[in-house]
């Protein structure tokens, strides 16, 4: 089960083989829209085949992307059973790709990103802003992945700048080349959740879950 832990005097949701939803409260006629999580591996090792971390848009609260069959899901994930070396405070050569899961249908894009996931250690913080920038075009949803952190903490500021800031880049890796989608909300349920998912033994601690409508800003 998630759980709520304090590390640093900062409380955190941890993940071990799990997933969470948290509903968006914001209105379904958006045109463009960021996700940003705020998080990072409480882990110091290798993985010969790494866990999959995924997060993004969802219909609901049950049926996630993790289970064997998911209502509607899209937004990016790491690409399964891929090798993630350890390199002191983070992994290398871990790929990202955007993803539409539908009943147990999956349509993965060509991976993408390549980026570095962070991790926390017993006595310091090492985390890492991950976002998800989603265009609606009719049918069309357009979707950029992005990351925020490279070889020092995104901190919390960091994040409530990559998160309101349509543009803003600083320490960050920069972004992904569009991925275009053809969604349908009417068929198969209307986008009202961030649904993180992650398959690790470890834990995965999440500081912050965002998102907001650009055009607004």
């Amino acid at each position: 089960m998630a759980s709520i832990n304090t590390r640093l005097s900062d409380k955190r949701l941890s993940l071990i083989n799990e997933q969470c939803g948290r509903t968006m409260d914001i209105s379904p006629e958006w045109k463009r829209l960021r996700i940003a999580i705020h998080a990072s591996v409480n882990h110091t090792a290798s993985y010969t085949n790494g866990p999959e971390f995924a997060f993004g848009l969802y219909s609901g609260t049950t049926n996630m992307y993790k289970d064997s069959t998911t209502a509607h899901f899209l937004g990016v994930r790491t690409v399964p059973d891929q090798p993630w070396t350890y390199a002191t405070s983070y992994w290398n050569g871990v790929y990202f790709q955007s993803v539409l899961k539908v009943g147990e249908s999956i349509n993965a894009a060509t991976p993408e990103h390549l980026a570095l996931v962070p991790r926390i250690a017993k006595a310091t913080s090492m985390r890492f802003v991950y976002l998800l920038d989603i265009n609606k075009n009719g049918s069309i949803y357009t979707l950029r992945f992005g990351q925020g952190g490279y070889n020092s903490e995104a901190g919390t500021a960091d994040f409530t700048r990559l998160l309101y800031t349509p543009n803003y880049i600083a320490y960050s890796v920069g972004w992904t080349a569009p991925v275009d989608i053809t969604v349908d909300e009417a068929t198969n349920g209307v986008f009202d959740t961030i649904n993180v998912s992650w398959t690790g033994a470890e834990q995965l601690d999440i500081s912050a879950i965002g998102s907001v409508i650009l055009e607004d800003y």
